[in-house]
């Protein structure tokens, strides 16, 4: 009697745990499917903006934005996120090219390694701003170009990569061409996008641009308004780092840990033009305030994020010098940031 009373116990216990192992596997797969359409349609814009974000930031993963939302609804949450990170510079919007005194007197450029135990970077201190150029894909609209491409077609001495793209072609069809721009693109005083002169009244959150004597701008900015400032060079992206020498980024800041782009100025005028590479073994990358950071120790008056992720790229005489964390190398972008020879 006793003997049955304990396999009877032991019986109920182990379907009970069955019951229990079934529930825990069910509420795991019911989760991973309605979790992603909780985060990317649920309540909490942020969530949603913060995803979507890093998706698209880690070029190899753009795809995951790519299954909730079309490019243009896409192309709107970045502006989303740039607009929420710039939201603090409400009491000075831009930067004002009064500190920058250009005291250039040859073409020299430095370059600087960063090493440390969460990445590695390089930067290049460009002594003469005038010399720093916005170049475009030969195929601008259709395809984009390698930065090294790019470089040698402009006979740069230097080149990083440039803003953001979207990736689809005229036909509509996906996949890597990285031939239009978004936002603004001015190339040696031509307004190349927008292409429609009705959106040059159109505020961007985060501009850089560089005037005709080589003043470089940081913050809002529309075509209508660049033109006014004779802007030579531009590309929009974001977010906007130092304005006026002051930093804004906190540390809650989003963004997460990725390879970098970005550039800065100096009160001397001297370009900061900046990488930094991650997702190489236990070095990620930098977060939005590493790269501040950077930029403060490098005397940066005004600084500005480029396109990351694996858009990441520095050139420099006749070669690749940083480590692109794409997969296939260097990725094909519509603009770069270059330096004339």
């Amino acid at each position: 009697m006793k003997s049955n009373i304990i396999n009877k116990s032991k019986t109920n216990k182990a379907g009970l745990f069955k019951k229990l192992a079934l529930f825990l596997i069910l509420e795991f797969v019911f989760t991973s499917i309605t979790f992603p359409f909780y985060a990317f349609y649920g309540p909490f814009k942020k969530v949603r903006n913060m995803l979507v974000g890093l998706s698209i930031s880690t070029g190899n993963h753009r795809y995951i934005a790519k299954a909730f939302f079309n490019d243009n609804d896409i192309n709107k949450i970045i502006q989303e996120n740039n607009e929420d990170l710039n939201a603090s510079m409400e009491n000075y919007n831009a930067s004002e090219e009064k500190k920058i005194k250009i005291k250039h007197t040859d073409s020299s450029i430095e370059r600087i390694d960063i090493n440390n135990s969460k990445f590695n970077g390089i930067a290049l201190i460009i002594n003469d701003p005038t010399k720093v150029k916005v170049g475009f894909s030969s195929k601008l609209g259709q395809s984009g170009e390698t930065v090294s491409d790019m470089s040698r077609r402009y006979n740069a001495i230097a080149a990083i990569n440039g803003g953001g793209y979207s990736d689809v072609s005229p036909n509509g069809k996906t996949g890597g061409i990285g031939g239009t721009p978004i936002g603004i693109m001015i190339s040696k005083g031509k307004v190349l996008y927008p292409k429609q002169t009705e959106k040059y009244s159109l505020e961007e959150a985060c501009v850089f641009a560089i005037d005709n004597k080589g003043h470089m701008y940081v913050g809002k900015a529309s075509v209508n308004d660049l033109i006014k400032k004779n802007t030579q060079e531009a590309i929009s992206f974001g977010p906007t780092l130092i304005v006026d020498g002051k930093p804004y980024i906190s540390e809650n800041s989003v963004g997460g840990i990725n390879p970098r782009t970005a550039i800065g100025q100096r009160k001397d005028g001297s370009i900061i033009l900046l990488t930094i590479d991650g997702r190489q073994g236990l070095k990620l990358g930098a977060t939005l305030k590493d790269v501040q950071n950077i930029m403060l120790q490098f005397d940066a008056v005004n600084a500005m994020c480029l396109d990351g992720g694996g858009s990441t790229a520095m050139y420099y005489k006749d070669e690749i010098i940083n480590n692109p964390s794409s997969i296939t190398g260097e990725r094909a972008i519509p603009n770069i940031v270059y330096v004339e020879n």
